[in-house]
Order: structure tokens, then sequence, then C-alpha cells
């Protein structure tokens, strides 16, 4: 991959994990409860956090040449991302006819990441977080001054113990942050799908996807709209549907390496 494939393929990494933890959100009757600014707030230091663990991950893998000039693009590209959610990127994400409070809360997230010091406060969390050398603790230590716990902390501090804000740090779960860190690796050639693939029971990973394109089509329906797949998406997605194995895995993997996690899921 080229610098700016990189960049590109970080950006959507971000952009899909921080979609994720609204899809399962948008999911959750509490989360029409929240106020609309603390909400926006949560979802800018999700991004903040991200942008932070690719930083380190990046300099592991690429070097502090290379880091450098894709941070730089990502940030960019980051901010661009934020300021261009409409109607039609929450159509493709939570279905065609979105409730009212999914736009309001999009459009003010929006406008938030255009008033906030964005560079800002990445410059801070940088600082602050490069302090933890762990993401999370060894087993039986406690979760004191690991990276997580910090995140944790500045999300307590947000909702002010409000049950209902906590919902982001219970969607953002270990194993959506071991498959952002192994798509990540991926986009660095570190190791190939081949090996990351060895002990995937197949037919177990099409049942894990098939059980995620059903609850995302159900989710849409209830919000009154139809669950939207990409035609080149489904043209990668359906000979592993049809007949899973390993070399239809890496080829739809090659086109959507965030799927990984349902196969890191299914190994035996």
């Amino acid at each position: 991959m080229t610098i700016n494939e990189k960049i590109d393929a970080i950006t959507s990494l971000i952009a899909e994990t921080t979609n994720a933890v609204l899809r399962r959100l948008s999911s959750k009757e509490e989360f029409d409860k929240l106020n609309l600014e603390i909400t926006s707030k949560l979802v800018l230091e999700l991004v903040l956090f991200l942008l932070h663990f690719c930083d380190r991950q990046i300099f592991c893998l690429a070097g502090s040449e290379d880091r450098e000039i894709i941070m730089v693009g990502v940030l960019e590209n980051v901010l661009k991302w934020l300021e261009k959610y409409d109607e039609k990127v929450l159509a493709k994400h939570f279905g065609e006819k979105t409730n009212s409070n999914l736009n309001v809360y999009f459009e003010y997230l929006s406008k938030m990441a255009l008033s906030t010091d964005f560079r800002g406060a990445y410059n801070e969390r940088q600082q602050e977080y490069a302090v933890y050398k762990k993401l999370f603790p060894d087993k039986d230590e406690p979760p004191k001054d690991t990276l997580v716990w910090e995140f944790s902390k500045k999300i307590v501090l947000l909702v002010k113990s409000t049950p209902a804000g906590m919902l982001i740090m219970l969607s953002l779960s270990s194993d959506m942050i071991e498959a952002f860190i192994i798509t990540l690796k991926s986009f660095f050639g570190t190791e190939s799908w081949e090996k990351k693939l060895e002990n995937v029971d197949f037919i177990k990973a099409r049942s894990e996807i098939a059980d995620m394109f059903k609850i995302a089509k159900e989710d849409a329906k209830m919000k009154g709209g139809e669950h939207y797949i990409e035609p080149k998406f489904y043209e990668a997605l359906l000979p592993f549907m049809t007949q899973p194995c390993l070399r239809s895995a890496i080829n739809l993997l090659e086109f959507n390496p965030i799927l990984y996690t349902y196969f890191e899921q299914s190994k035996k």
C-alpha cells in the first residue's frame, strides 16, 4: 500500500469503528435520553482516543518519519469525515429513514467538530496518553494507569456517572479493540491473511457474518428503512457466503479487513 492508501484505509478504520459504536448506541433505548452536547463530546473523545492509539501503533509498525506523514493526513481526513455527516451518510449506516433524534445528533456533532479546537484537543490527548504504556492491564492487575483506564475516566467525568453515557464504554469492547489492532497491522503487511486465518472455522465465521447482517437488517427495519449493502462489497462477500474457505475469506478481507473480527471470534 502507498502512504496515501494507508491514510485512506486508517481513516476508514477509525470511521467504521466509531460507526460500529454508534450503531450499538442507537439500538439502545437510553440513547435518546442522552444530552446532545454530552453525546457529541463522548464521540469526539472516542475519535481522539483512536487517533492516539493509531499514532502509537504506526510508530511501531512504520517508524517515526512515515508516522508523522500518515498521522497528518489521517487527522485532516478525520476532520473532513466528521464535518460531512448528513442524512445520506446516516442512511448508509443506520437505515434509509433515520430517526429524527439521530439526525439531530449528527448535525450537532458535525457543528461541534467545526467549532471545537480539534487539533488542539488532539495534541493535548497525545501528551496525556503518551504517559501510559499499557493498553489494558495484565491478568490480575488493577486497570489503573492504563490507556483504556484514562480514557474511561474522561468518559465518567463527561457524563457525571450517568449510566446511559457509559454505554459507549460497553460498546468499545476488548474484541473491537483487538480487531482494530489486527486490521491496522494488516495495512502495513506485518503478517499474511493466510497466517492470521489459521485455525478459523470458516463455517462458523460465515454464520457470525450472517448474524451481523441479520441484526443490521432488523435494526434498519425498526427505524423504517432498509439495510444498504454497496454493490462492490456484495460482490466480495457473495463468494465467501456461498463457499466459505481460505481463498474466499482472504479475498473478502482484502476488500474489507474490518470484518476480521468475525474470523477471530470463530477460531477453533
